[in-house]
């Protein structure tokens, strides 16, 4: 009998009272299965005394003082599936003997595949492989190619983990990134802050991140895989906007300028009613609300 498959992606959903990111289901006839499962755990993978400090060799010798544990995320494959399963944790800290000196510190393991936790140790050693984060490729490749509208990447350190982890030899990755100044434009619900401004002050911001901040950014090549308001923070001081959150992203290329960028990140709101046809091109924005 042929296999017939549907993938459906949850987004911002919580089912049995797991607080999901998101998940990808795969539906498969006639048996159901799920390849992968990344959430906001309940359950910490990063278990045992409270981290007080973590300290990077190079590019230069610095040491970071933990301030509060921001979030997990746990990401778990079916061990049929080809990629690897993990976790992660983010730190806010400050910098010892520079208390101005605010960053995040993330650090991510890999994990067992799903159902294999209490496998033996021989064959938990197996899934053990070296990988690179795609949140750490990105702030390198931003911070290499000089970008002045994202978070600067200030250490980094790649290693295994010891023989008594849960996948011995596993990758073990921490890396460090500027806190940038300013505000914050919205969350996951929309651009609040954004729509609380003076009409001024949004259209200052709207202009910065048309002429700079989009600009530069696909000119590098990295967006936010889901675009949204909770990626700007604006800095009235300096007059730049920045775009943050790169745990997951798209590649991209430089595309013209269009007001449907705007509404990705709630910048502008256009009617309820919308000729989703005029997308392909320039939208007709005479009615919507900047």
């Amino acid at each position: 009998m042929p296999k017939i498959t549907f993938t459906i992606l949850l987004h911002h959903l919580a089912i049995n009272f797991l607080p999901l990111r998101h998940a990808i289901i795969l539906f498969s006839y006639p048996a159901p299965l799920i390849l992968l499962i990344e959430m906001t755990s309940q359950h910490s993978w990063f278990r045992g005394p409270e981290l007080r400090s973590i300290v990077f060799d190079a590019p230069t010798p610095s040491t970071w003082i933990v301030l509060k544990r921001v979030n997990e995320h746990e990401h778990r494959k079916d061990p049929d599936h080809s990629a690897i399963s993990y976790a992660s944790v983010k730190y806010l800290c400050k910098k010892h003997g520079d208390t101005n000196k605010i960053a995040f510190v993330k650090i991510y393991k890999q994990l067992p595949h799903l159902g294999t936790e209490s496998d033996d140790y021989t064959t938990r050693a197996k899934q053990a492989r070296a990988w690179t984060p795609p949140e750490l490729v990105a702030y390198k490749t931003l911070t290499d190619k000089q970008s002045k509208v994202t978070p600067r990447l200030l250490e980094y350190r790649e290693e295994e983990q010891d023989s008594s982890a849960l996948i011995p030899a596993g990758f073990l990755v921490s890396f460090v990134w500027e806190q940038v100044p300013g505000v914050q434009l919205g969350d996951s619900l929309g651009a609040k802050v954004f729509w609380d401004m003076s009409p001024d002050q949004r259209h200052n911001i709207r202009e910065v991140f048309k002429n700079k901040t989009i600009r530069e950014t696909e000119t590098i090549g990295f967006r936010p895989l889901f675009s949204g308001p909770s990626h700007l923070v604006w800095d009235s001081a300096s007059g730049n906007l920045f775009m943050v959150g790169f745990r997951q992203w798209i590649e991209v290329k430089p595309t013209p300028w269009s007001e449907a960028k705007s509404y990705w990140f709630d910048l502008a709101k256009p009617p309820k009613k919308v000729n989703w046809s005029e997308w392909g091109n320039e939208p007709d924005t005479s009615n919507w609300k900047f």
